[in-house]
């Protein structure tokens, strides 16, 4: 599709909140779908998301919408959902939550704050946890106002399919790495839970969630993004999660150690911590984390490294975490 923004945010603007763009921005963020941040000639101020007309977003609505109704998670109102033939877009519209990108502030806020934060994230993210189980691992879809697995896969499966995808997507400077990986995860996968299947907010990091000044310190205002939202084993879930905000910003060990603590203490404080398989469940989250769709190597810290030192992160704990399953 190759509307361009402002045309596209006029016509979703225009046909469907009645209303017209004052500002437009749009961030260069996002690989499945574009983002802009609208405001309106009204005074409000939304957040336009769409992407062509023949991949719906059902799915992320539909979760963003329960998220919202069945956890106490702060999740942006939806305030529009729906198609367009010209342009031949889907799209939804969010009400823009004010505040600041936690991936910009996280790494120099005080280690107190850090760590709270890290308790919220934590509690929040079981909360969706208890919310949402499933039977079977797999993609979920949106039928009607319930949420669905269409087509379950056996739990083993699910994880190869799901380590095979993250590999596909490292670059050369990771692939020497690729066959270690798949030795020691090769007997283990069949070994790891195949129960407690819940909702996998896959993105779920410092970069999908809004803080706001509050007076005990910044507090989250919106965890936003549950775009392509899969079924998984709790035990991906949390690792993944936890491996994005502990070890992404901070680079002393001692550090990284208090923000794991402090997550998982706010994770039990809604349900027990998965810790069945956790090694394993941690390194498949490096292992998808370490580069994006476009087979780029993703970039820690705030602000970020280089493309050098992001290998070497990566390389770190990816060796790190094959080394505590050897």
């Amino acid at each position: 599709m190759q509307q361009g923004v402002e045309a596209v945010v006029t016509a979703v603007c225009e046909r469907v909140l009645e209303a017209t763009p004052a500002a437009v921005t749009a961030p260069a963020t996002g690989n499945s779908k574009r983002t802009a941040l609208v405001g309106l000639r009204d005074g409000r101020e939304v957040v336009v998301q769409y992407r062509a007309r023949e991949r719906p977003l059902d799915a992320e609505v539909a979760v963003t919408r329960a998220v919202a109704g069945r956890t106490d998670l702060p999740a942006a109102p939806v305030l529009a959902a729906g198609t367009l033939t010209d342009p031949p877009v889907s799209y939804f519209v969010t009400r823009r939550v004010p505040g600041d990108d936690l991936h910009e502030r996280f790494a120099g806020l005080p280690a107190a704050d850090r760590e709270r934060l890290a308790r919220t994230l934590g509690r929040h993210l079981a909360a969706v946890h208890e919310a949402f189980a499933f039977d079977a691992p797999g993609r979920v879809a949106a039928r009607g106002d319930d949420l669905v697995v269409p087509g379950p896969r056996p739990a083993e499966a699910f994880y190869r399919e799901y380590l095979d995808r993250a590999l596909a997507d490292w670059p050369g400077s990771l692939r020497d790495l690729e066959p270690r990986v798949e030795a020691v995860l090769a007997d283990r996968l069949g070994g790891l839970p195949a129960d407690d299947i819940r909702l996998f907010p896959w993105d779920y990091r410092p970069g999908n969630v809004i803080v706001r000044d509050a007076e005990g310190g910044p507090e989250v205002a919106a965890v936003l993004d549950w775009g392509e939202p899969l079924a998984a084993p709790a035990g991906l879930s949390a690792a993944k999660a936890e491996f994005t905000l502990a070890d992404w910003y901070v680079r002393v060990d001692a550090d990284v150690r208090a923000l794991r603590e402090a997550y998982r203490a706010g994770y039990r404080e809604v349900r027990p911590f998965p810790e069945a398989g956790f090694g394993a469940f941690r390194l498949l989250g490096i292992a998808d984390s370490a580069a994006d769709s476009r087979g780029e190597v993703t970039r820690p810290r705030y602000p970020v490294v280089d493309a050098e030192a992001a290998v070497a992160f990566h390389r770190d704990r990816i060796e790190a975490a094959l080394d505590r399953l050897d």
